[in-house]
């Protein structure tokens, strides 16, 4: 992530990132933790968002890595932002190969671009 957004910025392209809540925690020394619910996910994506809206009214392109950027697929569309960039994608859970997370991918409307691999 800090090759991407250094390497953006280098080329005038203005980058925001920013971590989850449970990721915030993790960094202020308390632990592991798991993952926040699906909805607090989202929620915190439309958030970041309508933030990056109140001081740019230009296009916005959103995405993540790993889950970051399956959240960022998930909410991409309902925040009618310019386009999608994901790097790495979790096709399925850890150890979970008959339970795909590509449902919504099929009716995603919102440009994506995916790197896997």
């Amino acid at each position: 992530m800090d090759f991407f957004a250094h390497n953006l910025g280098k080329n005038k392209i203005r980058v925001l990132r920013f971590e989850f809540p449970y990721m915030a925690l993790r960094r202020e020394g308390h632990g592991k933790r798991p993952p926040n619910t699906q909805k607090i996910l989202l929620e915190c994506w439309s958030d970041v968002i309508k933030g990056c809206r109140k001081f740019h009214n230009g296009e916005i392109y959103i995405g993540g890595k790993s889950m970051g950027g399956r959240m960022a697929s998930m909410i991409a569309d309902q925040e009618g932002v310019t386009g999608l960039i994901c790097l790495g994608y979790p096709f399925y859970a850890p150890g979970k190969q008959d339970k795909p997370r590509i449902d919504h991918l099929e009716n995603l409307r919102t440009r994506t671009l995916i790197f896997q691999g």
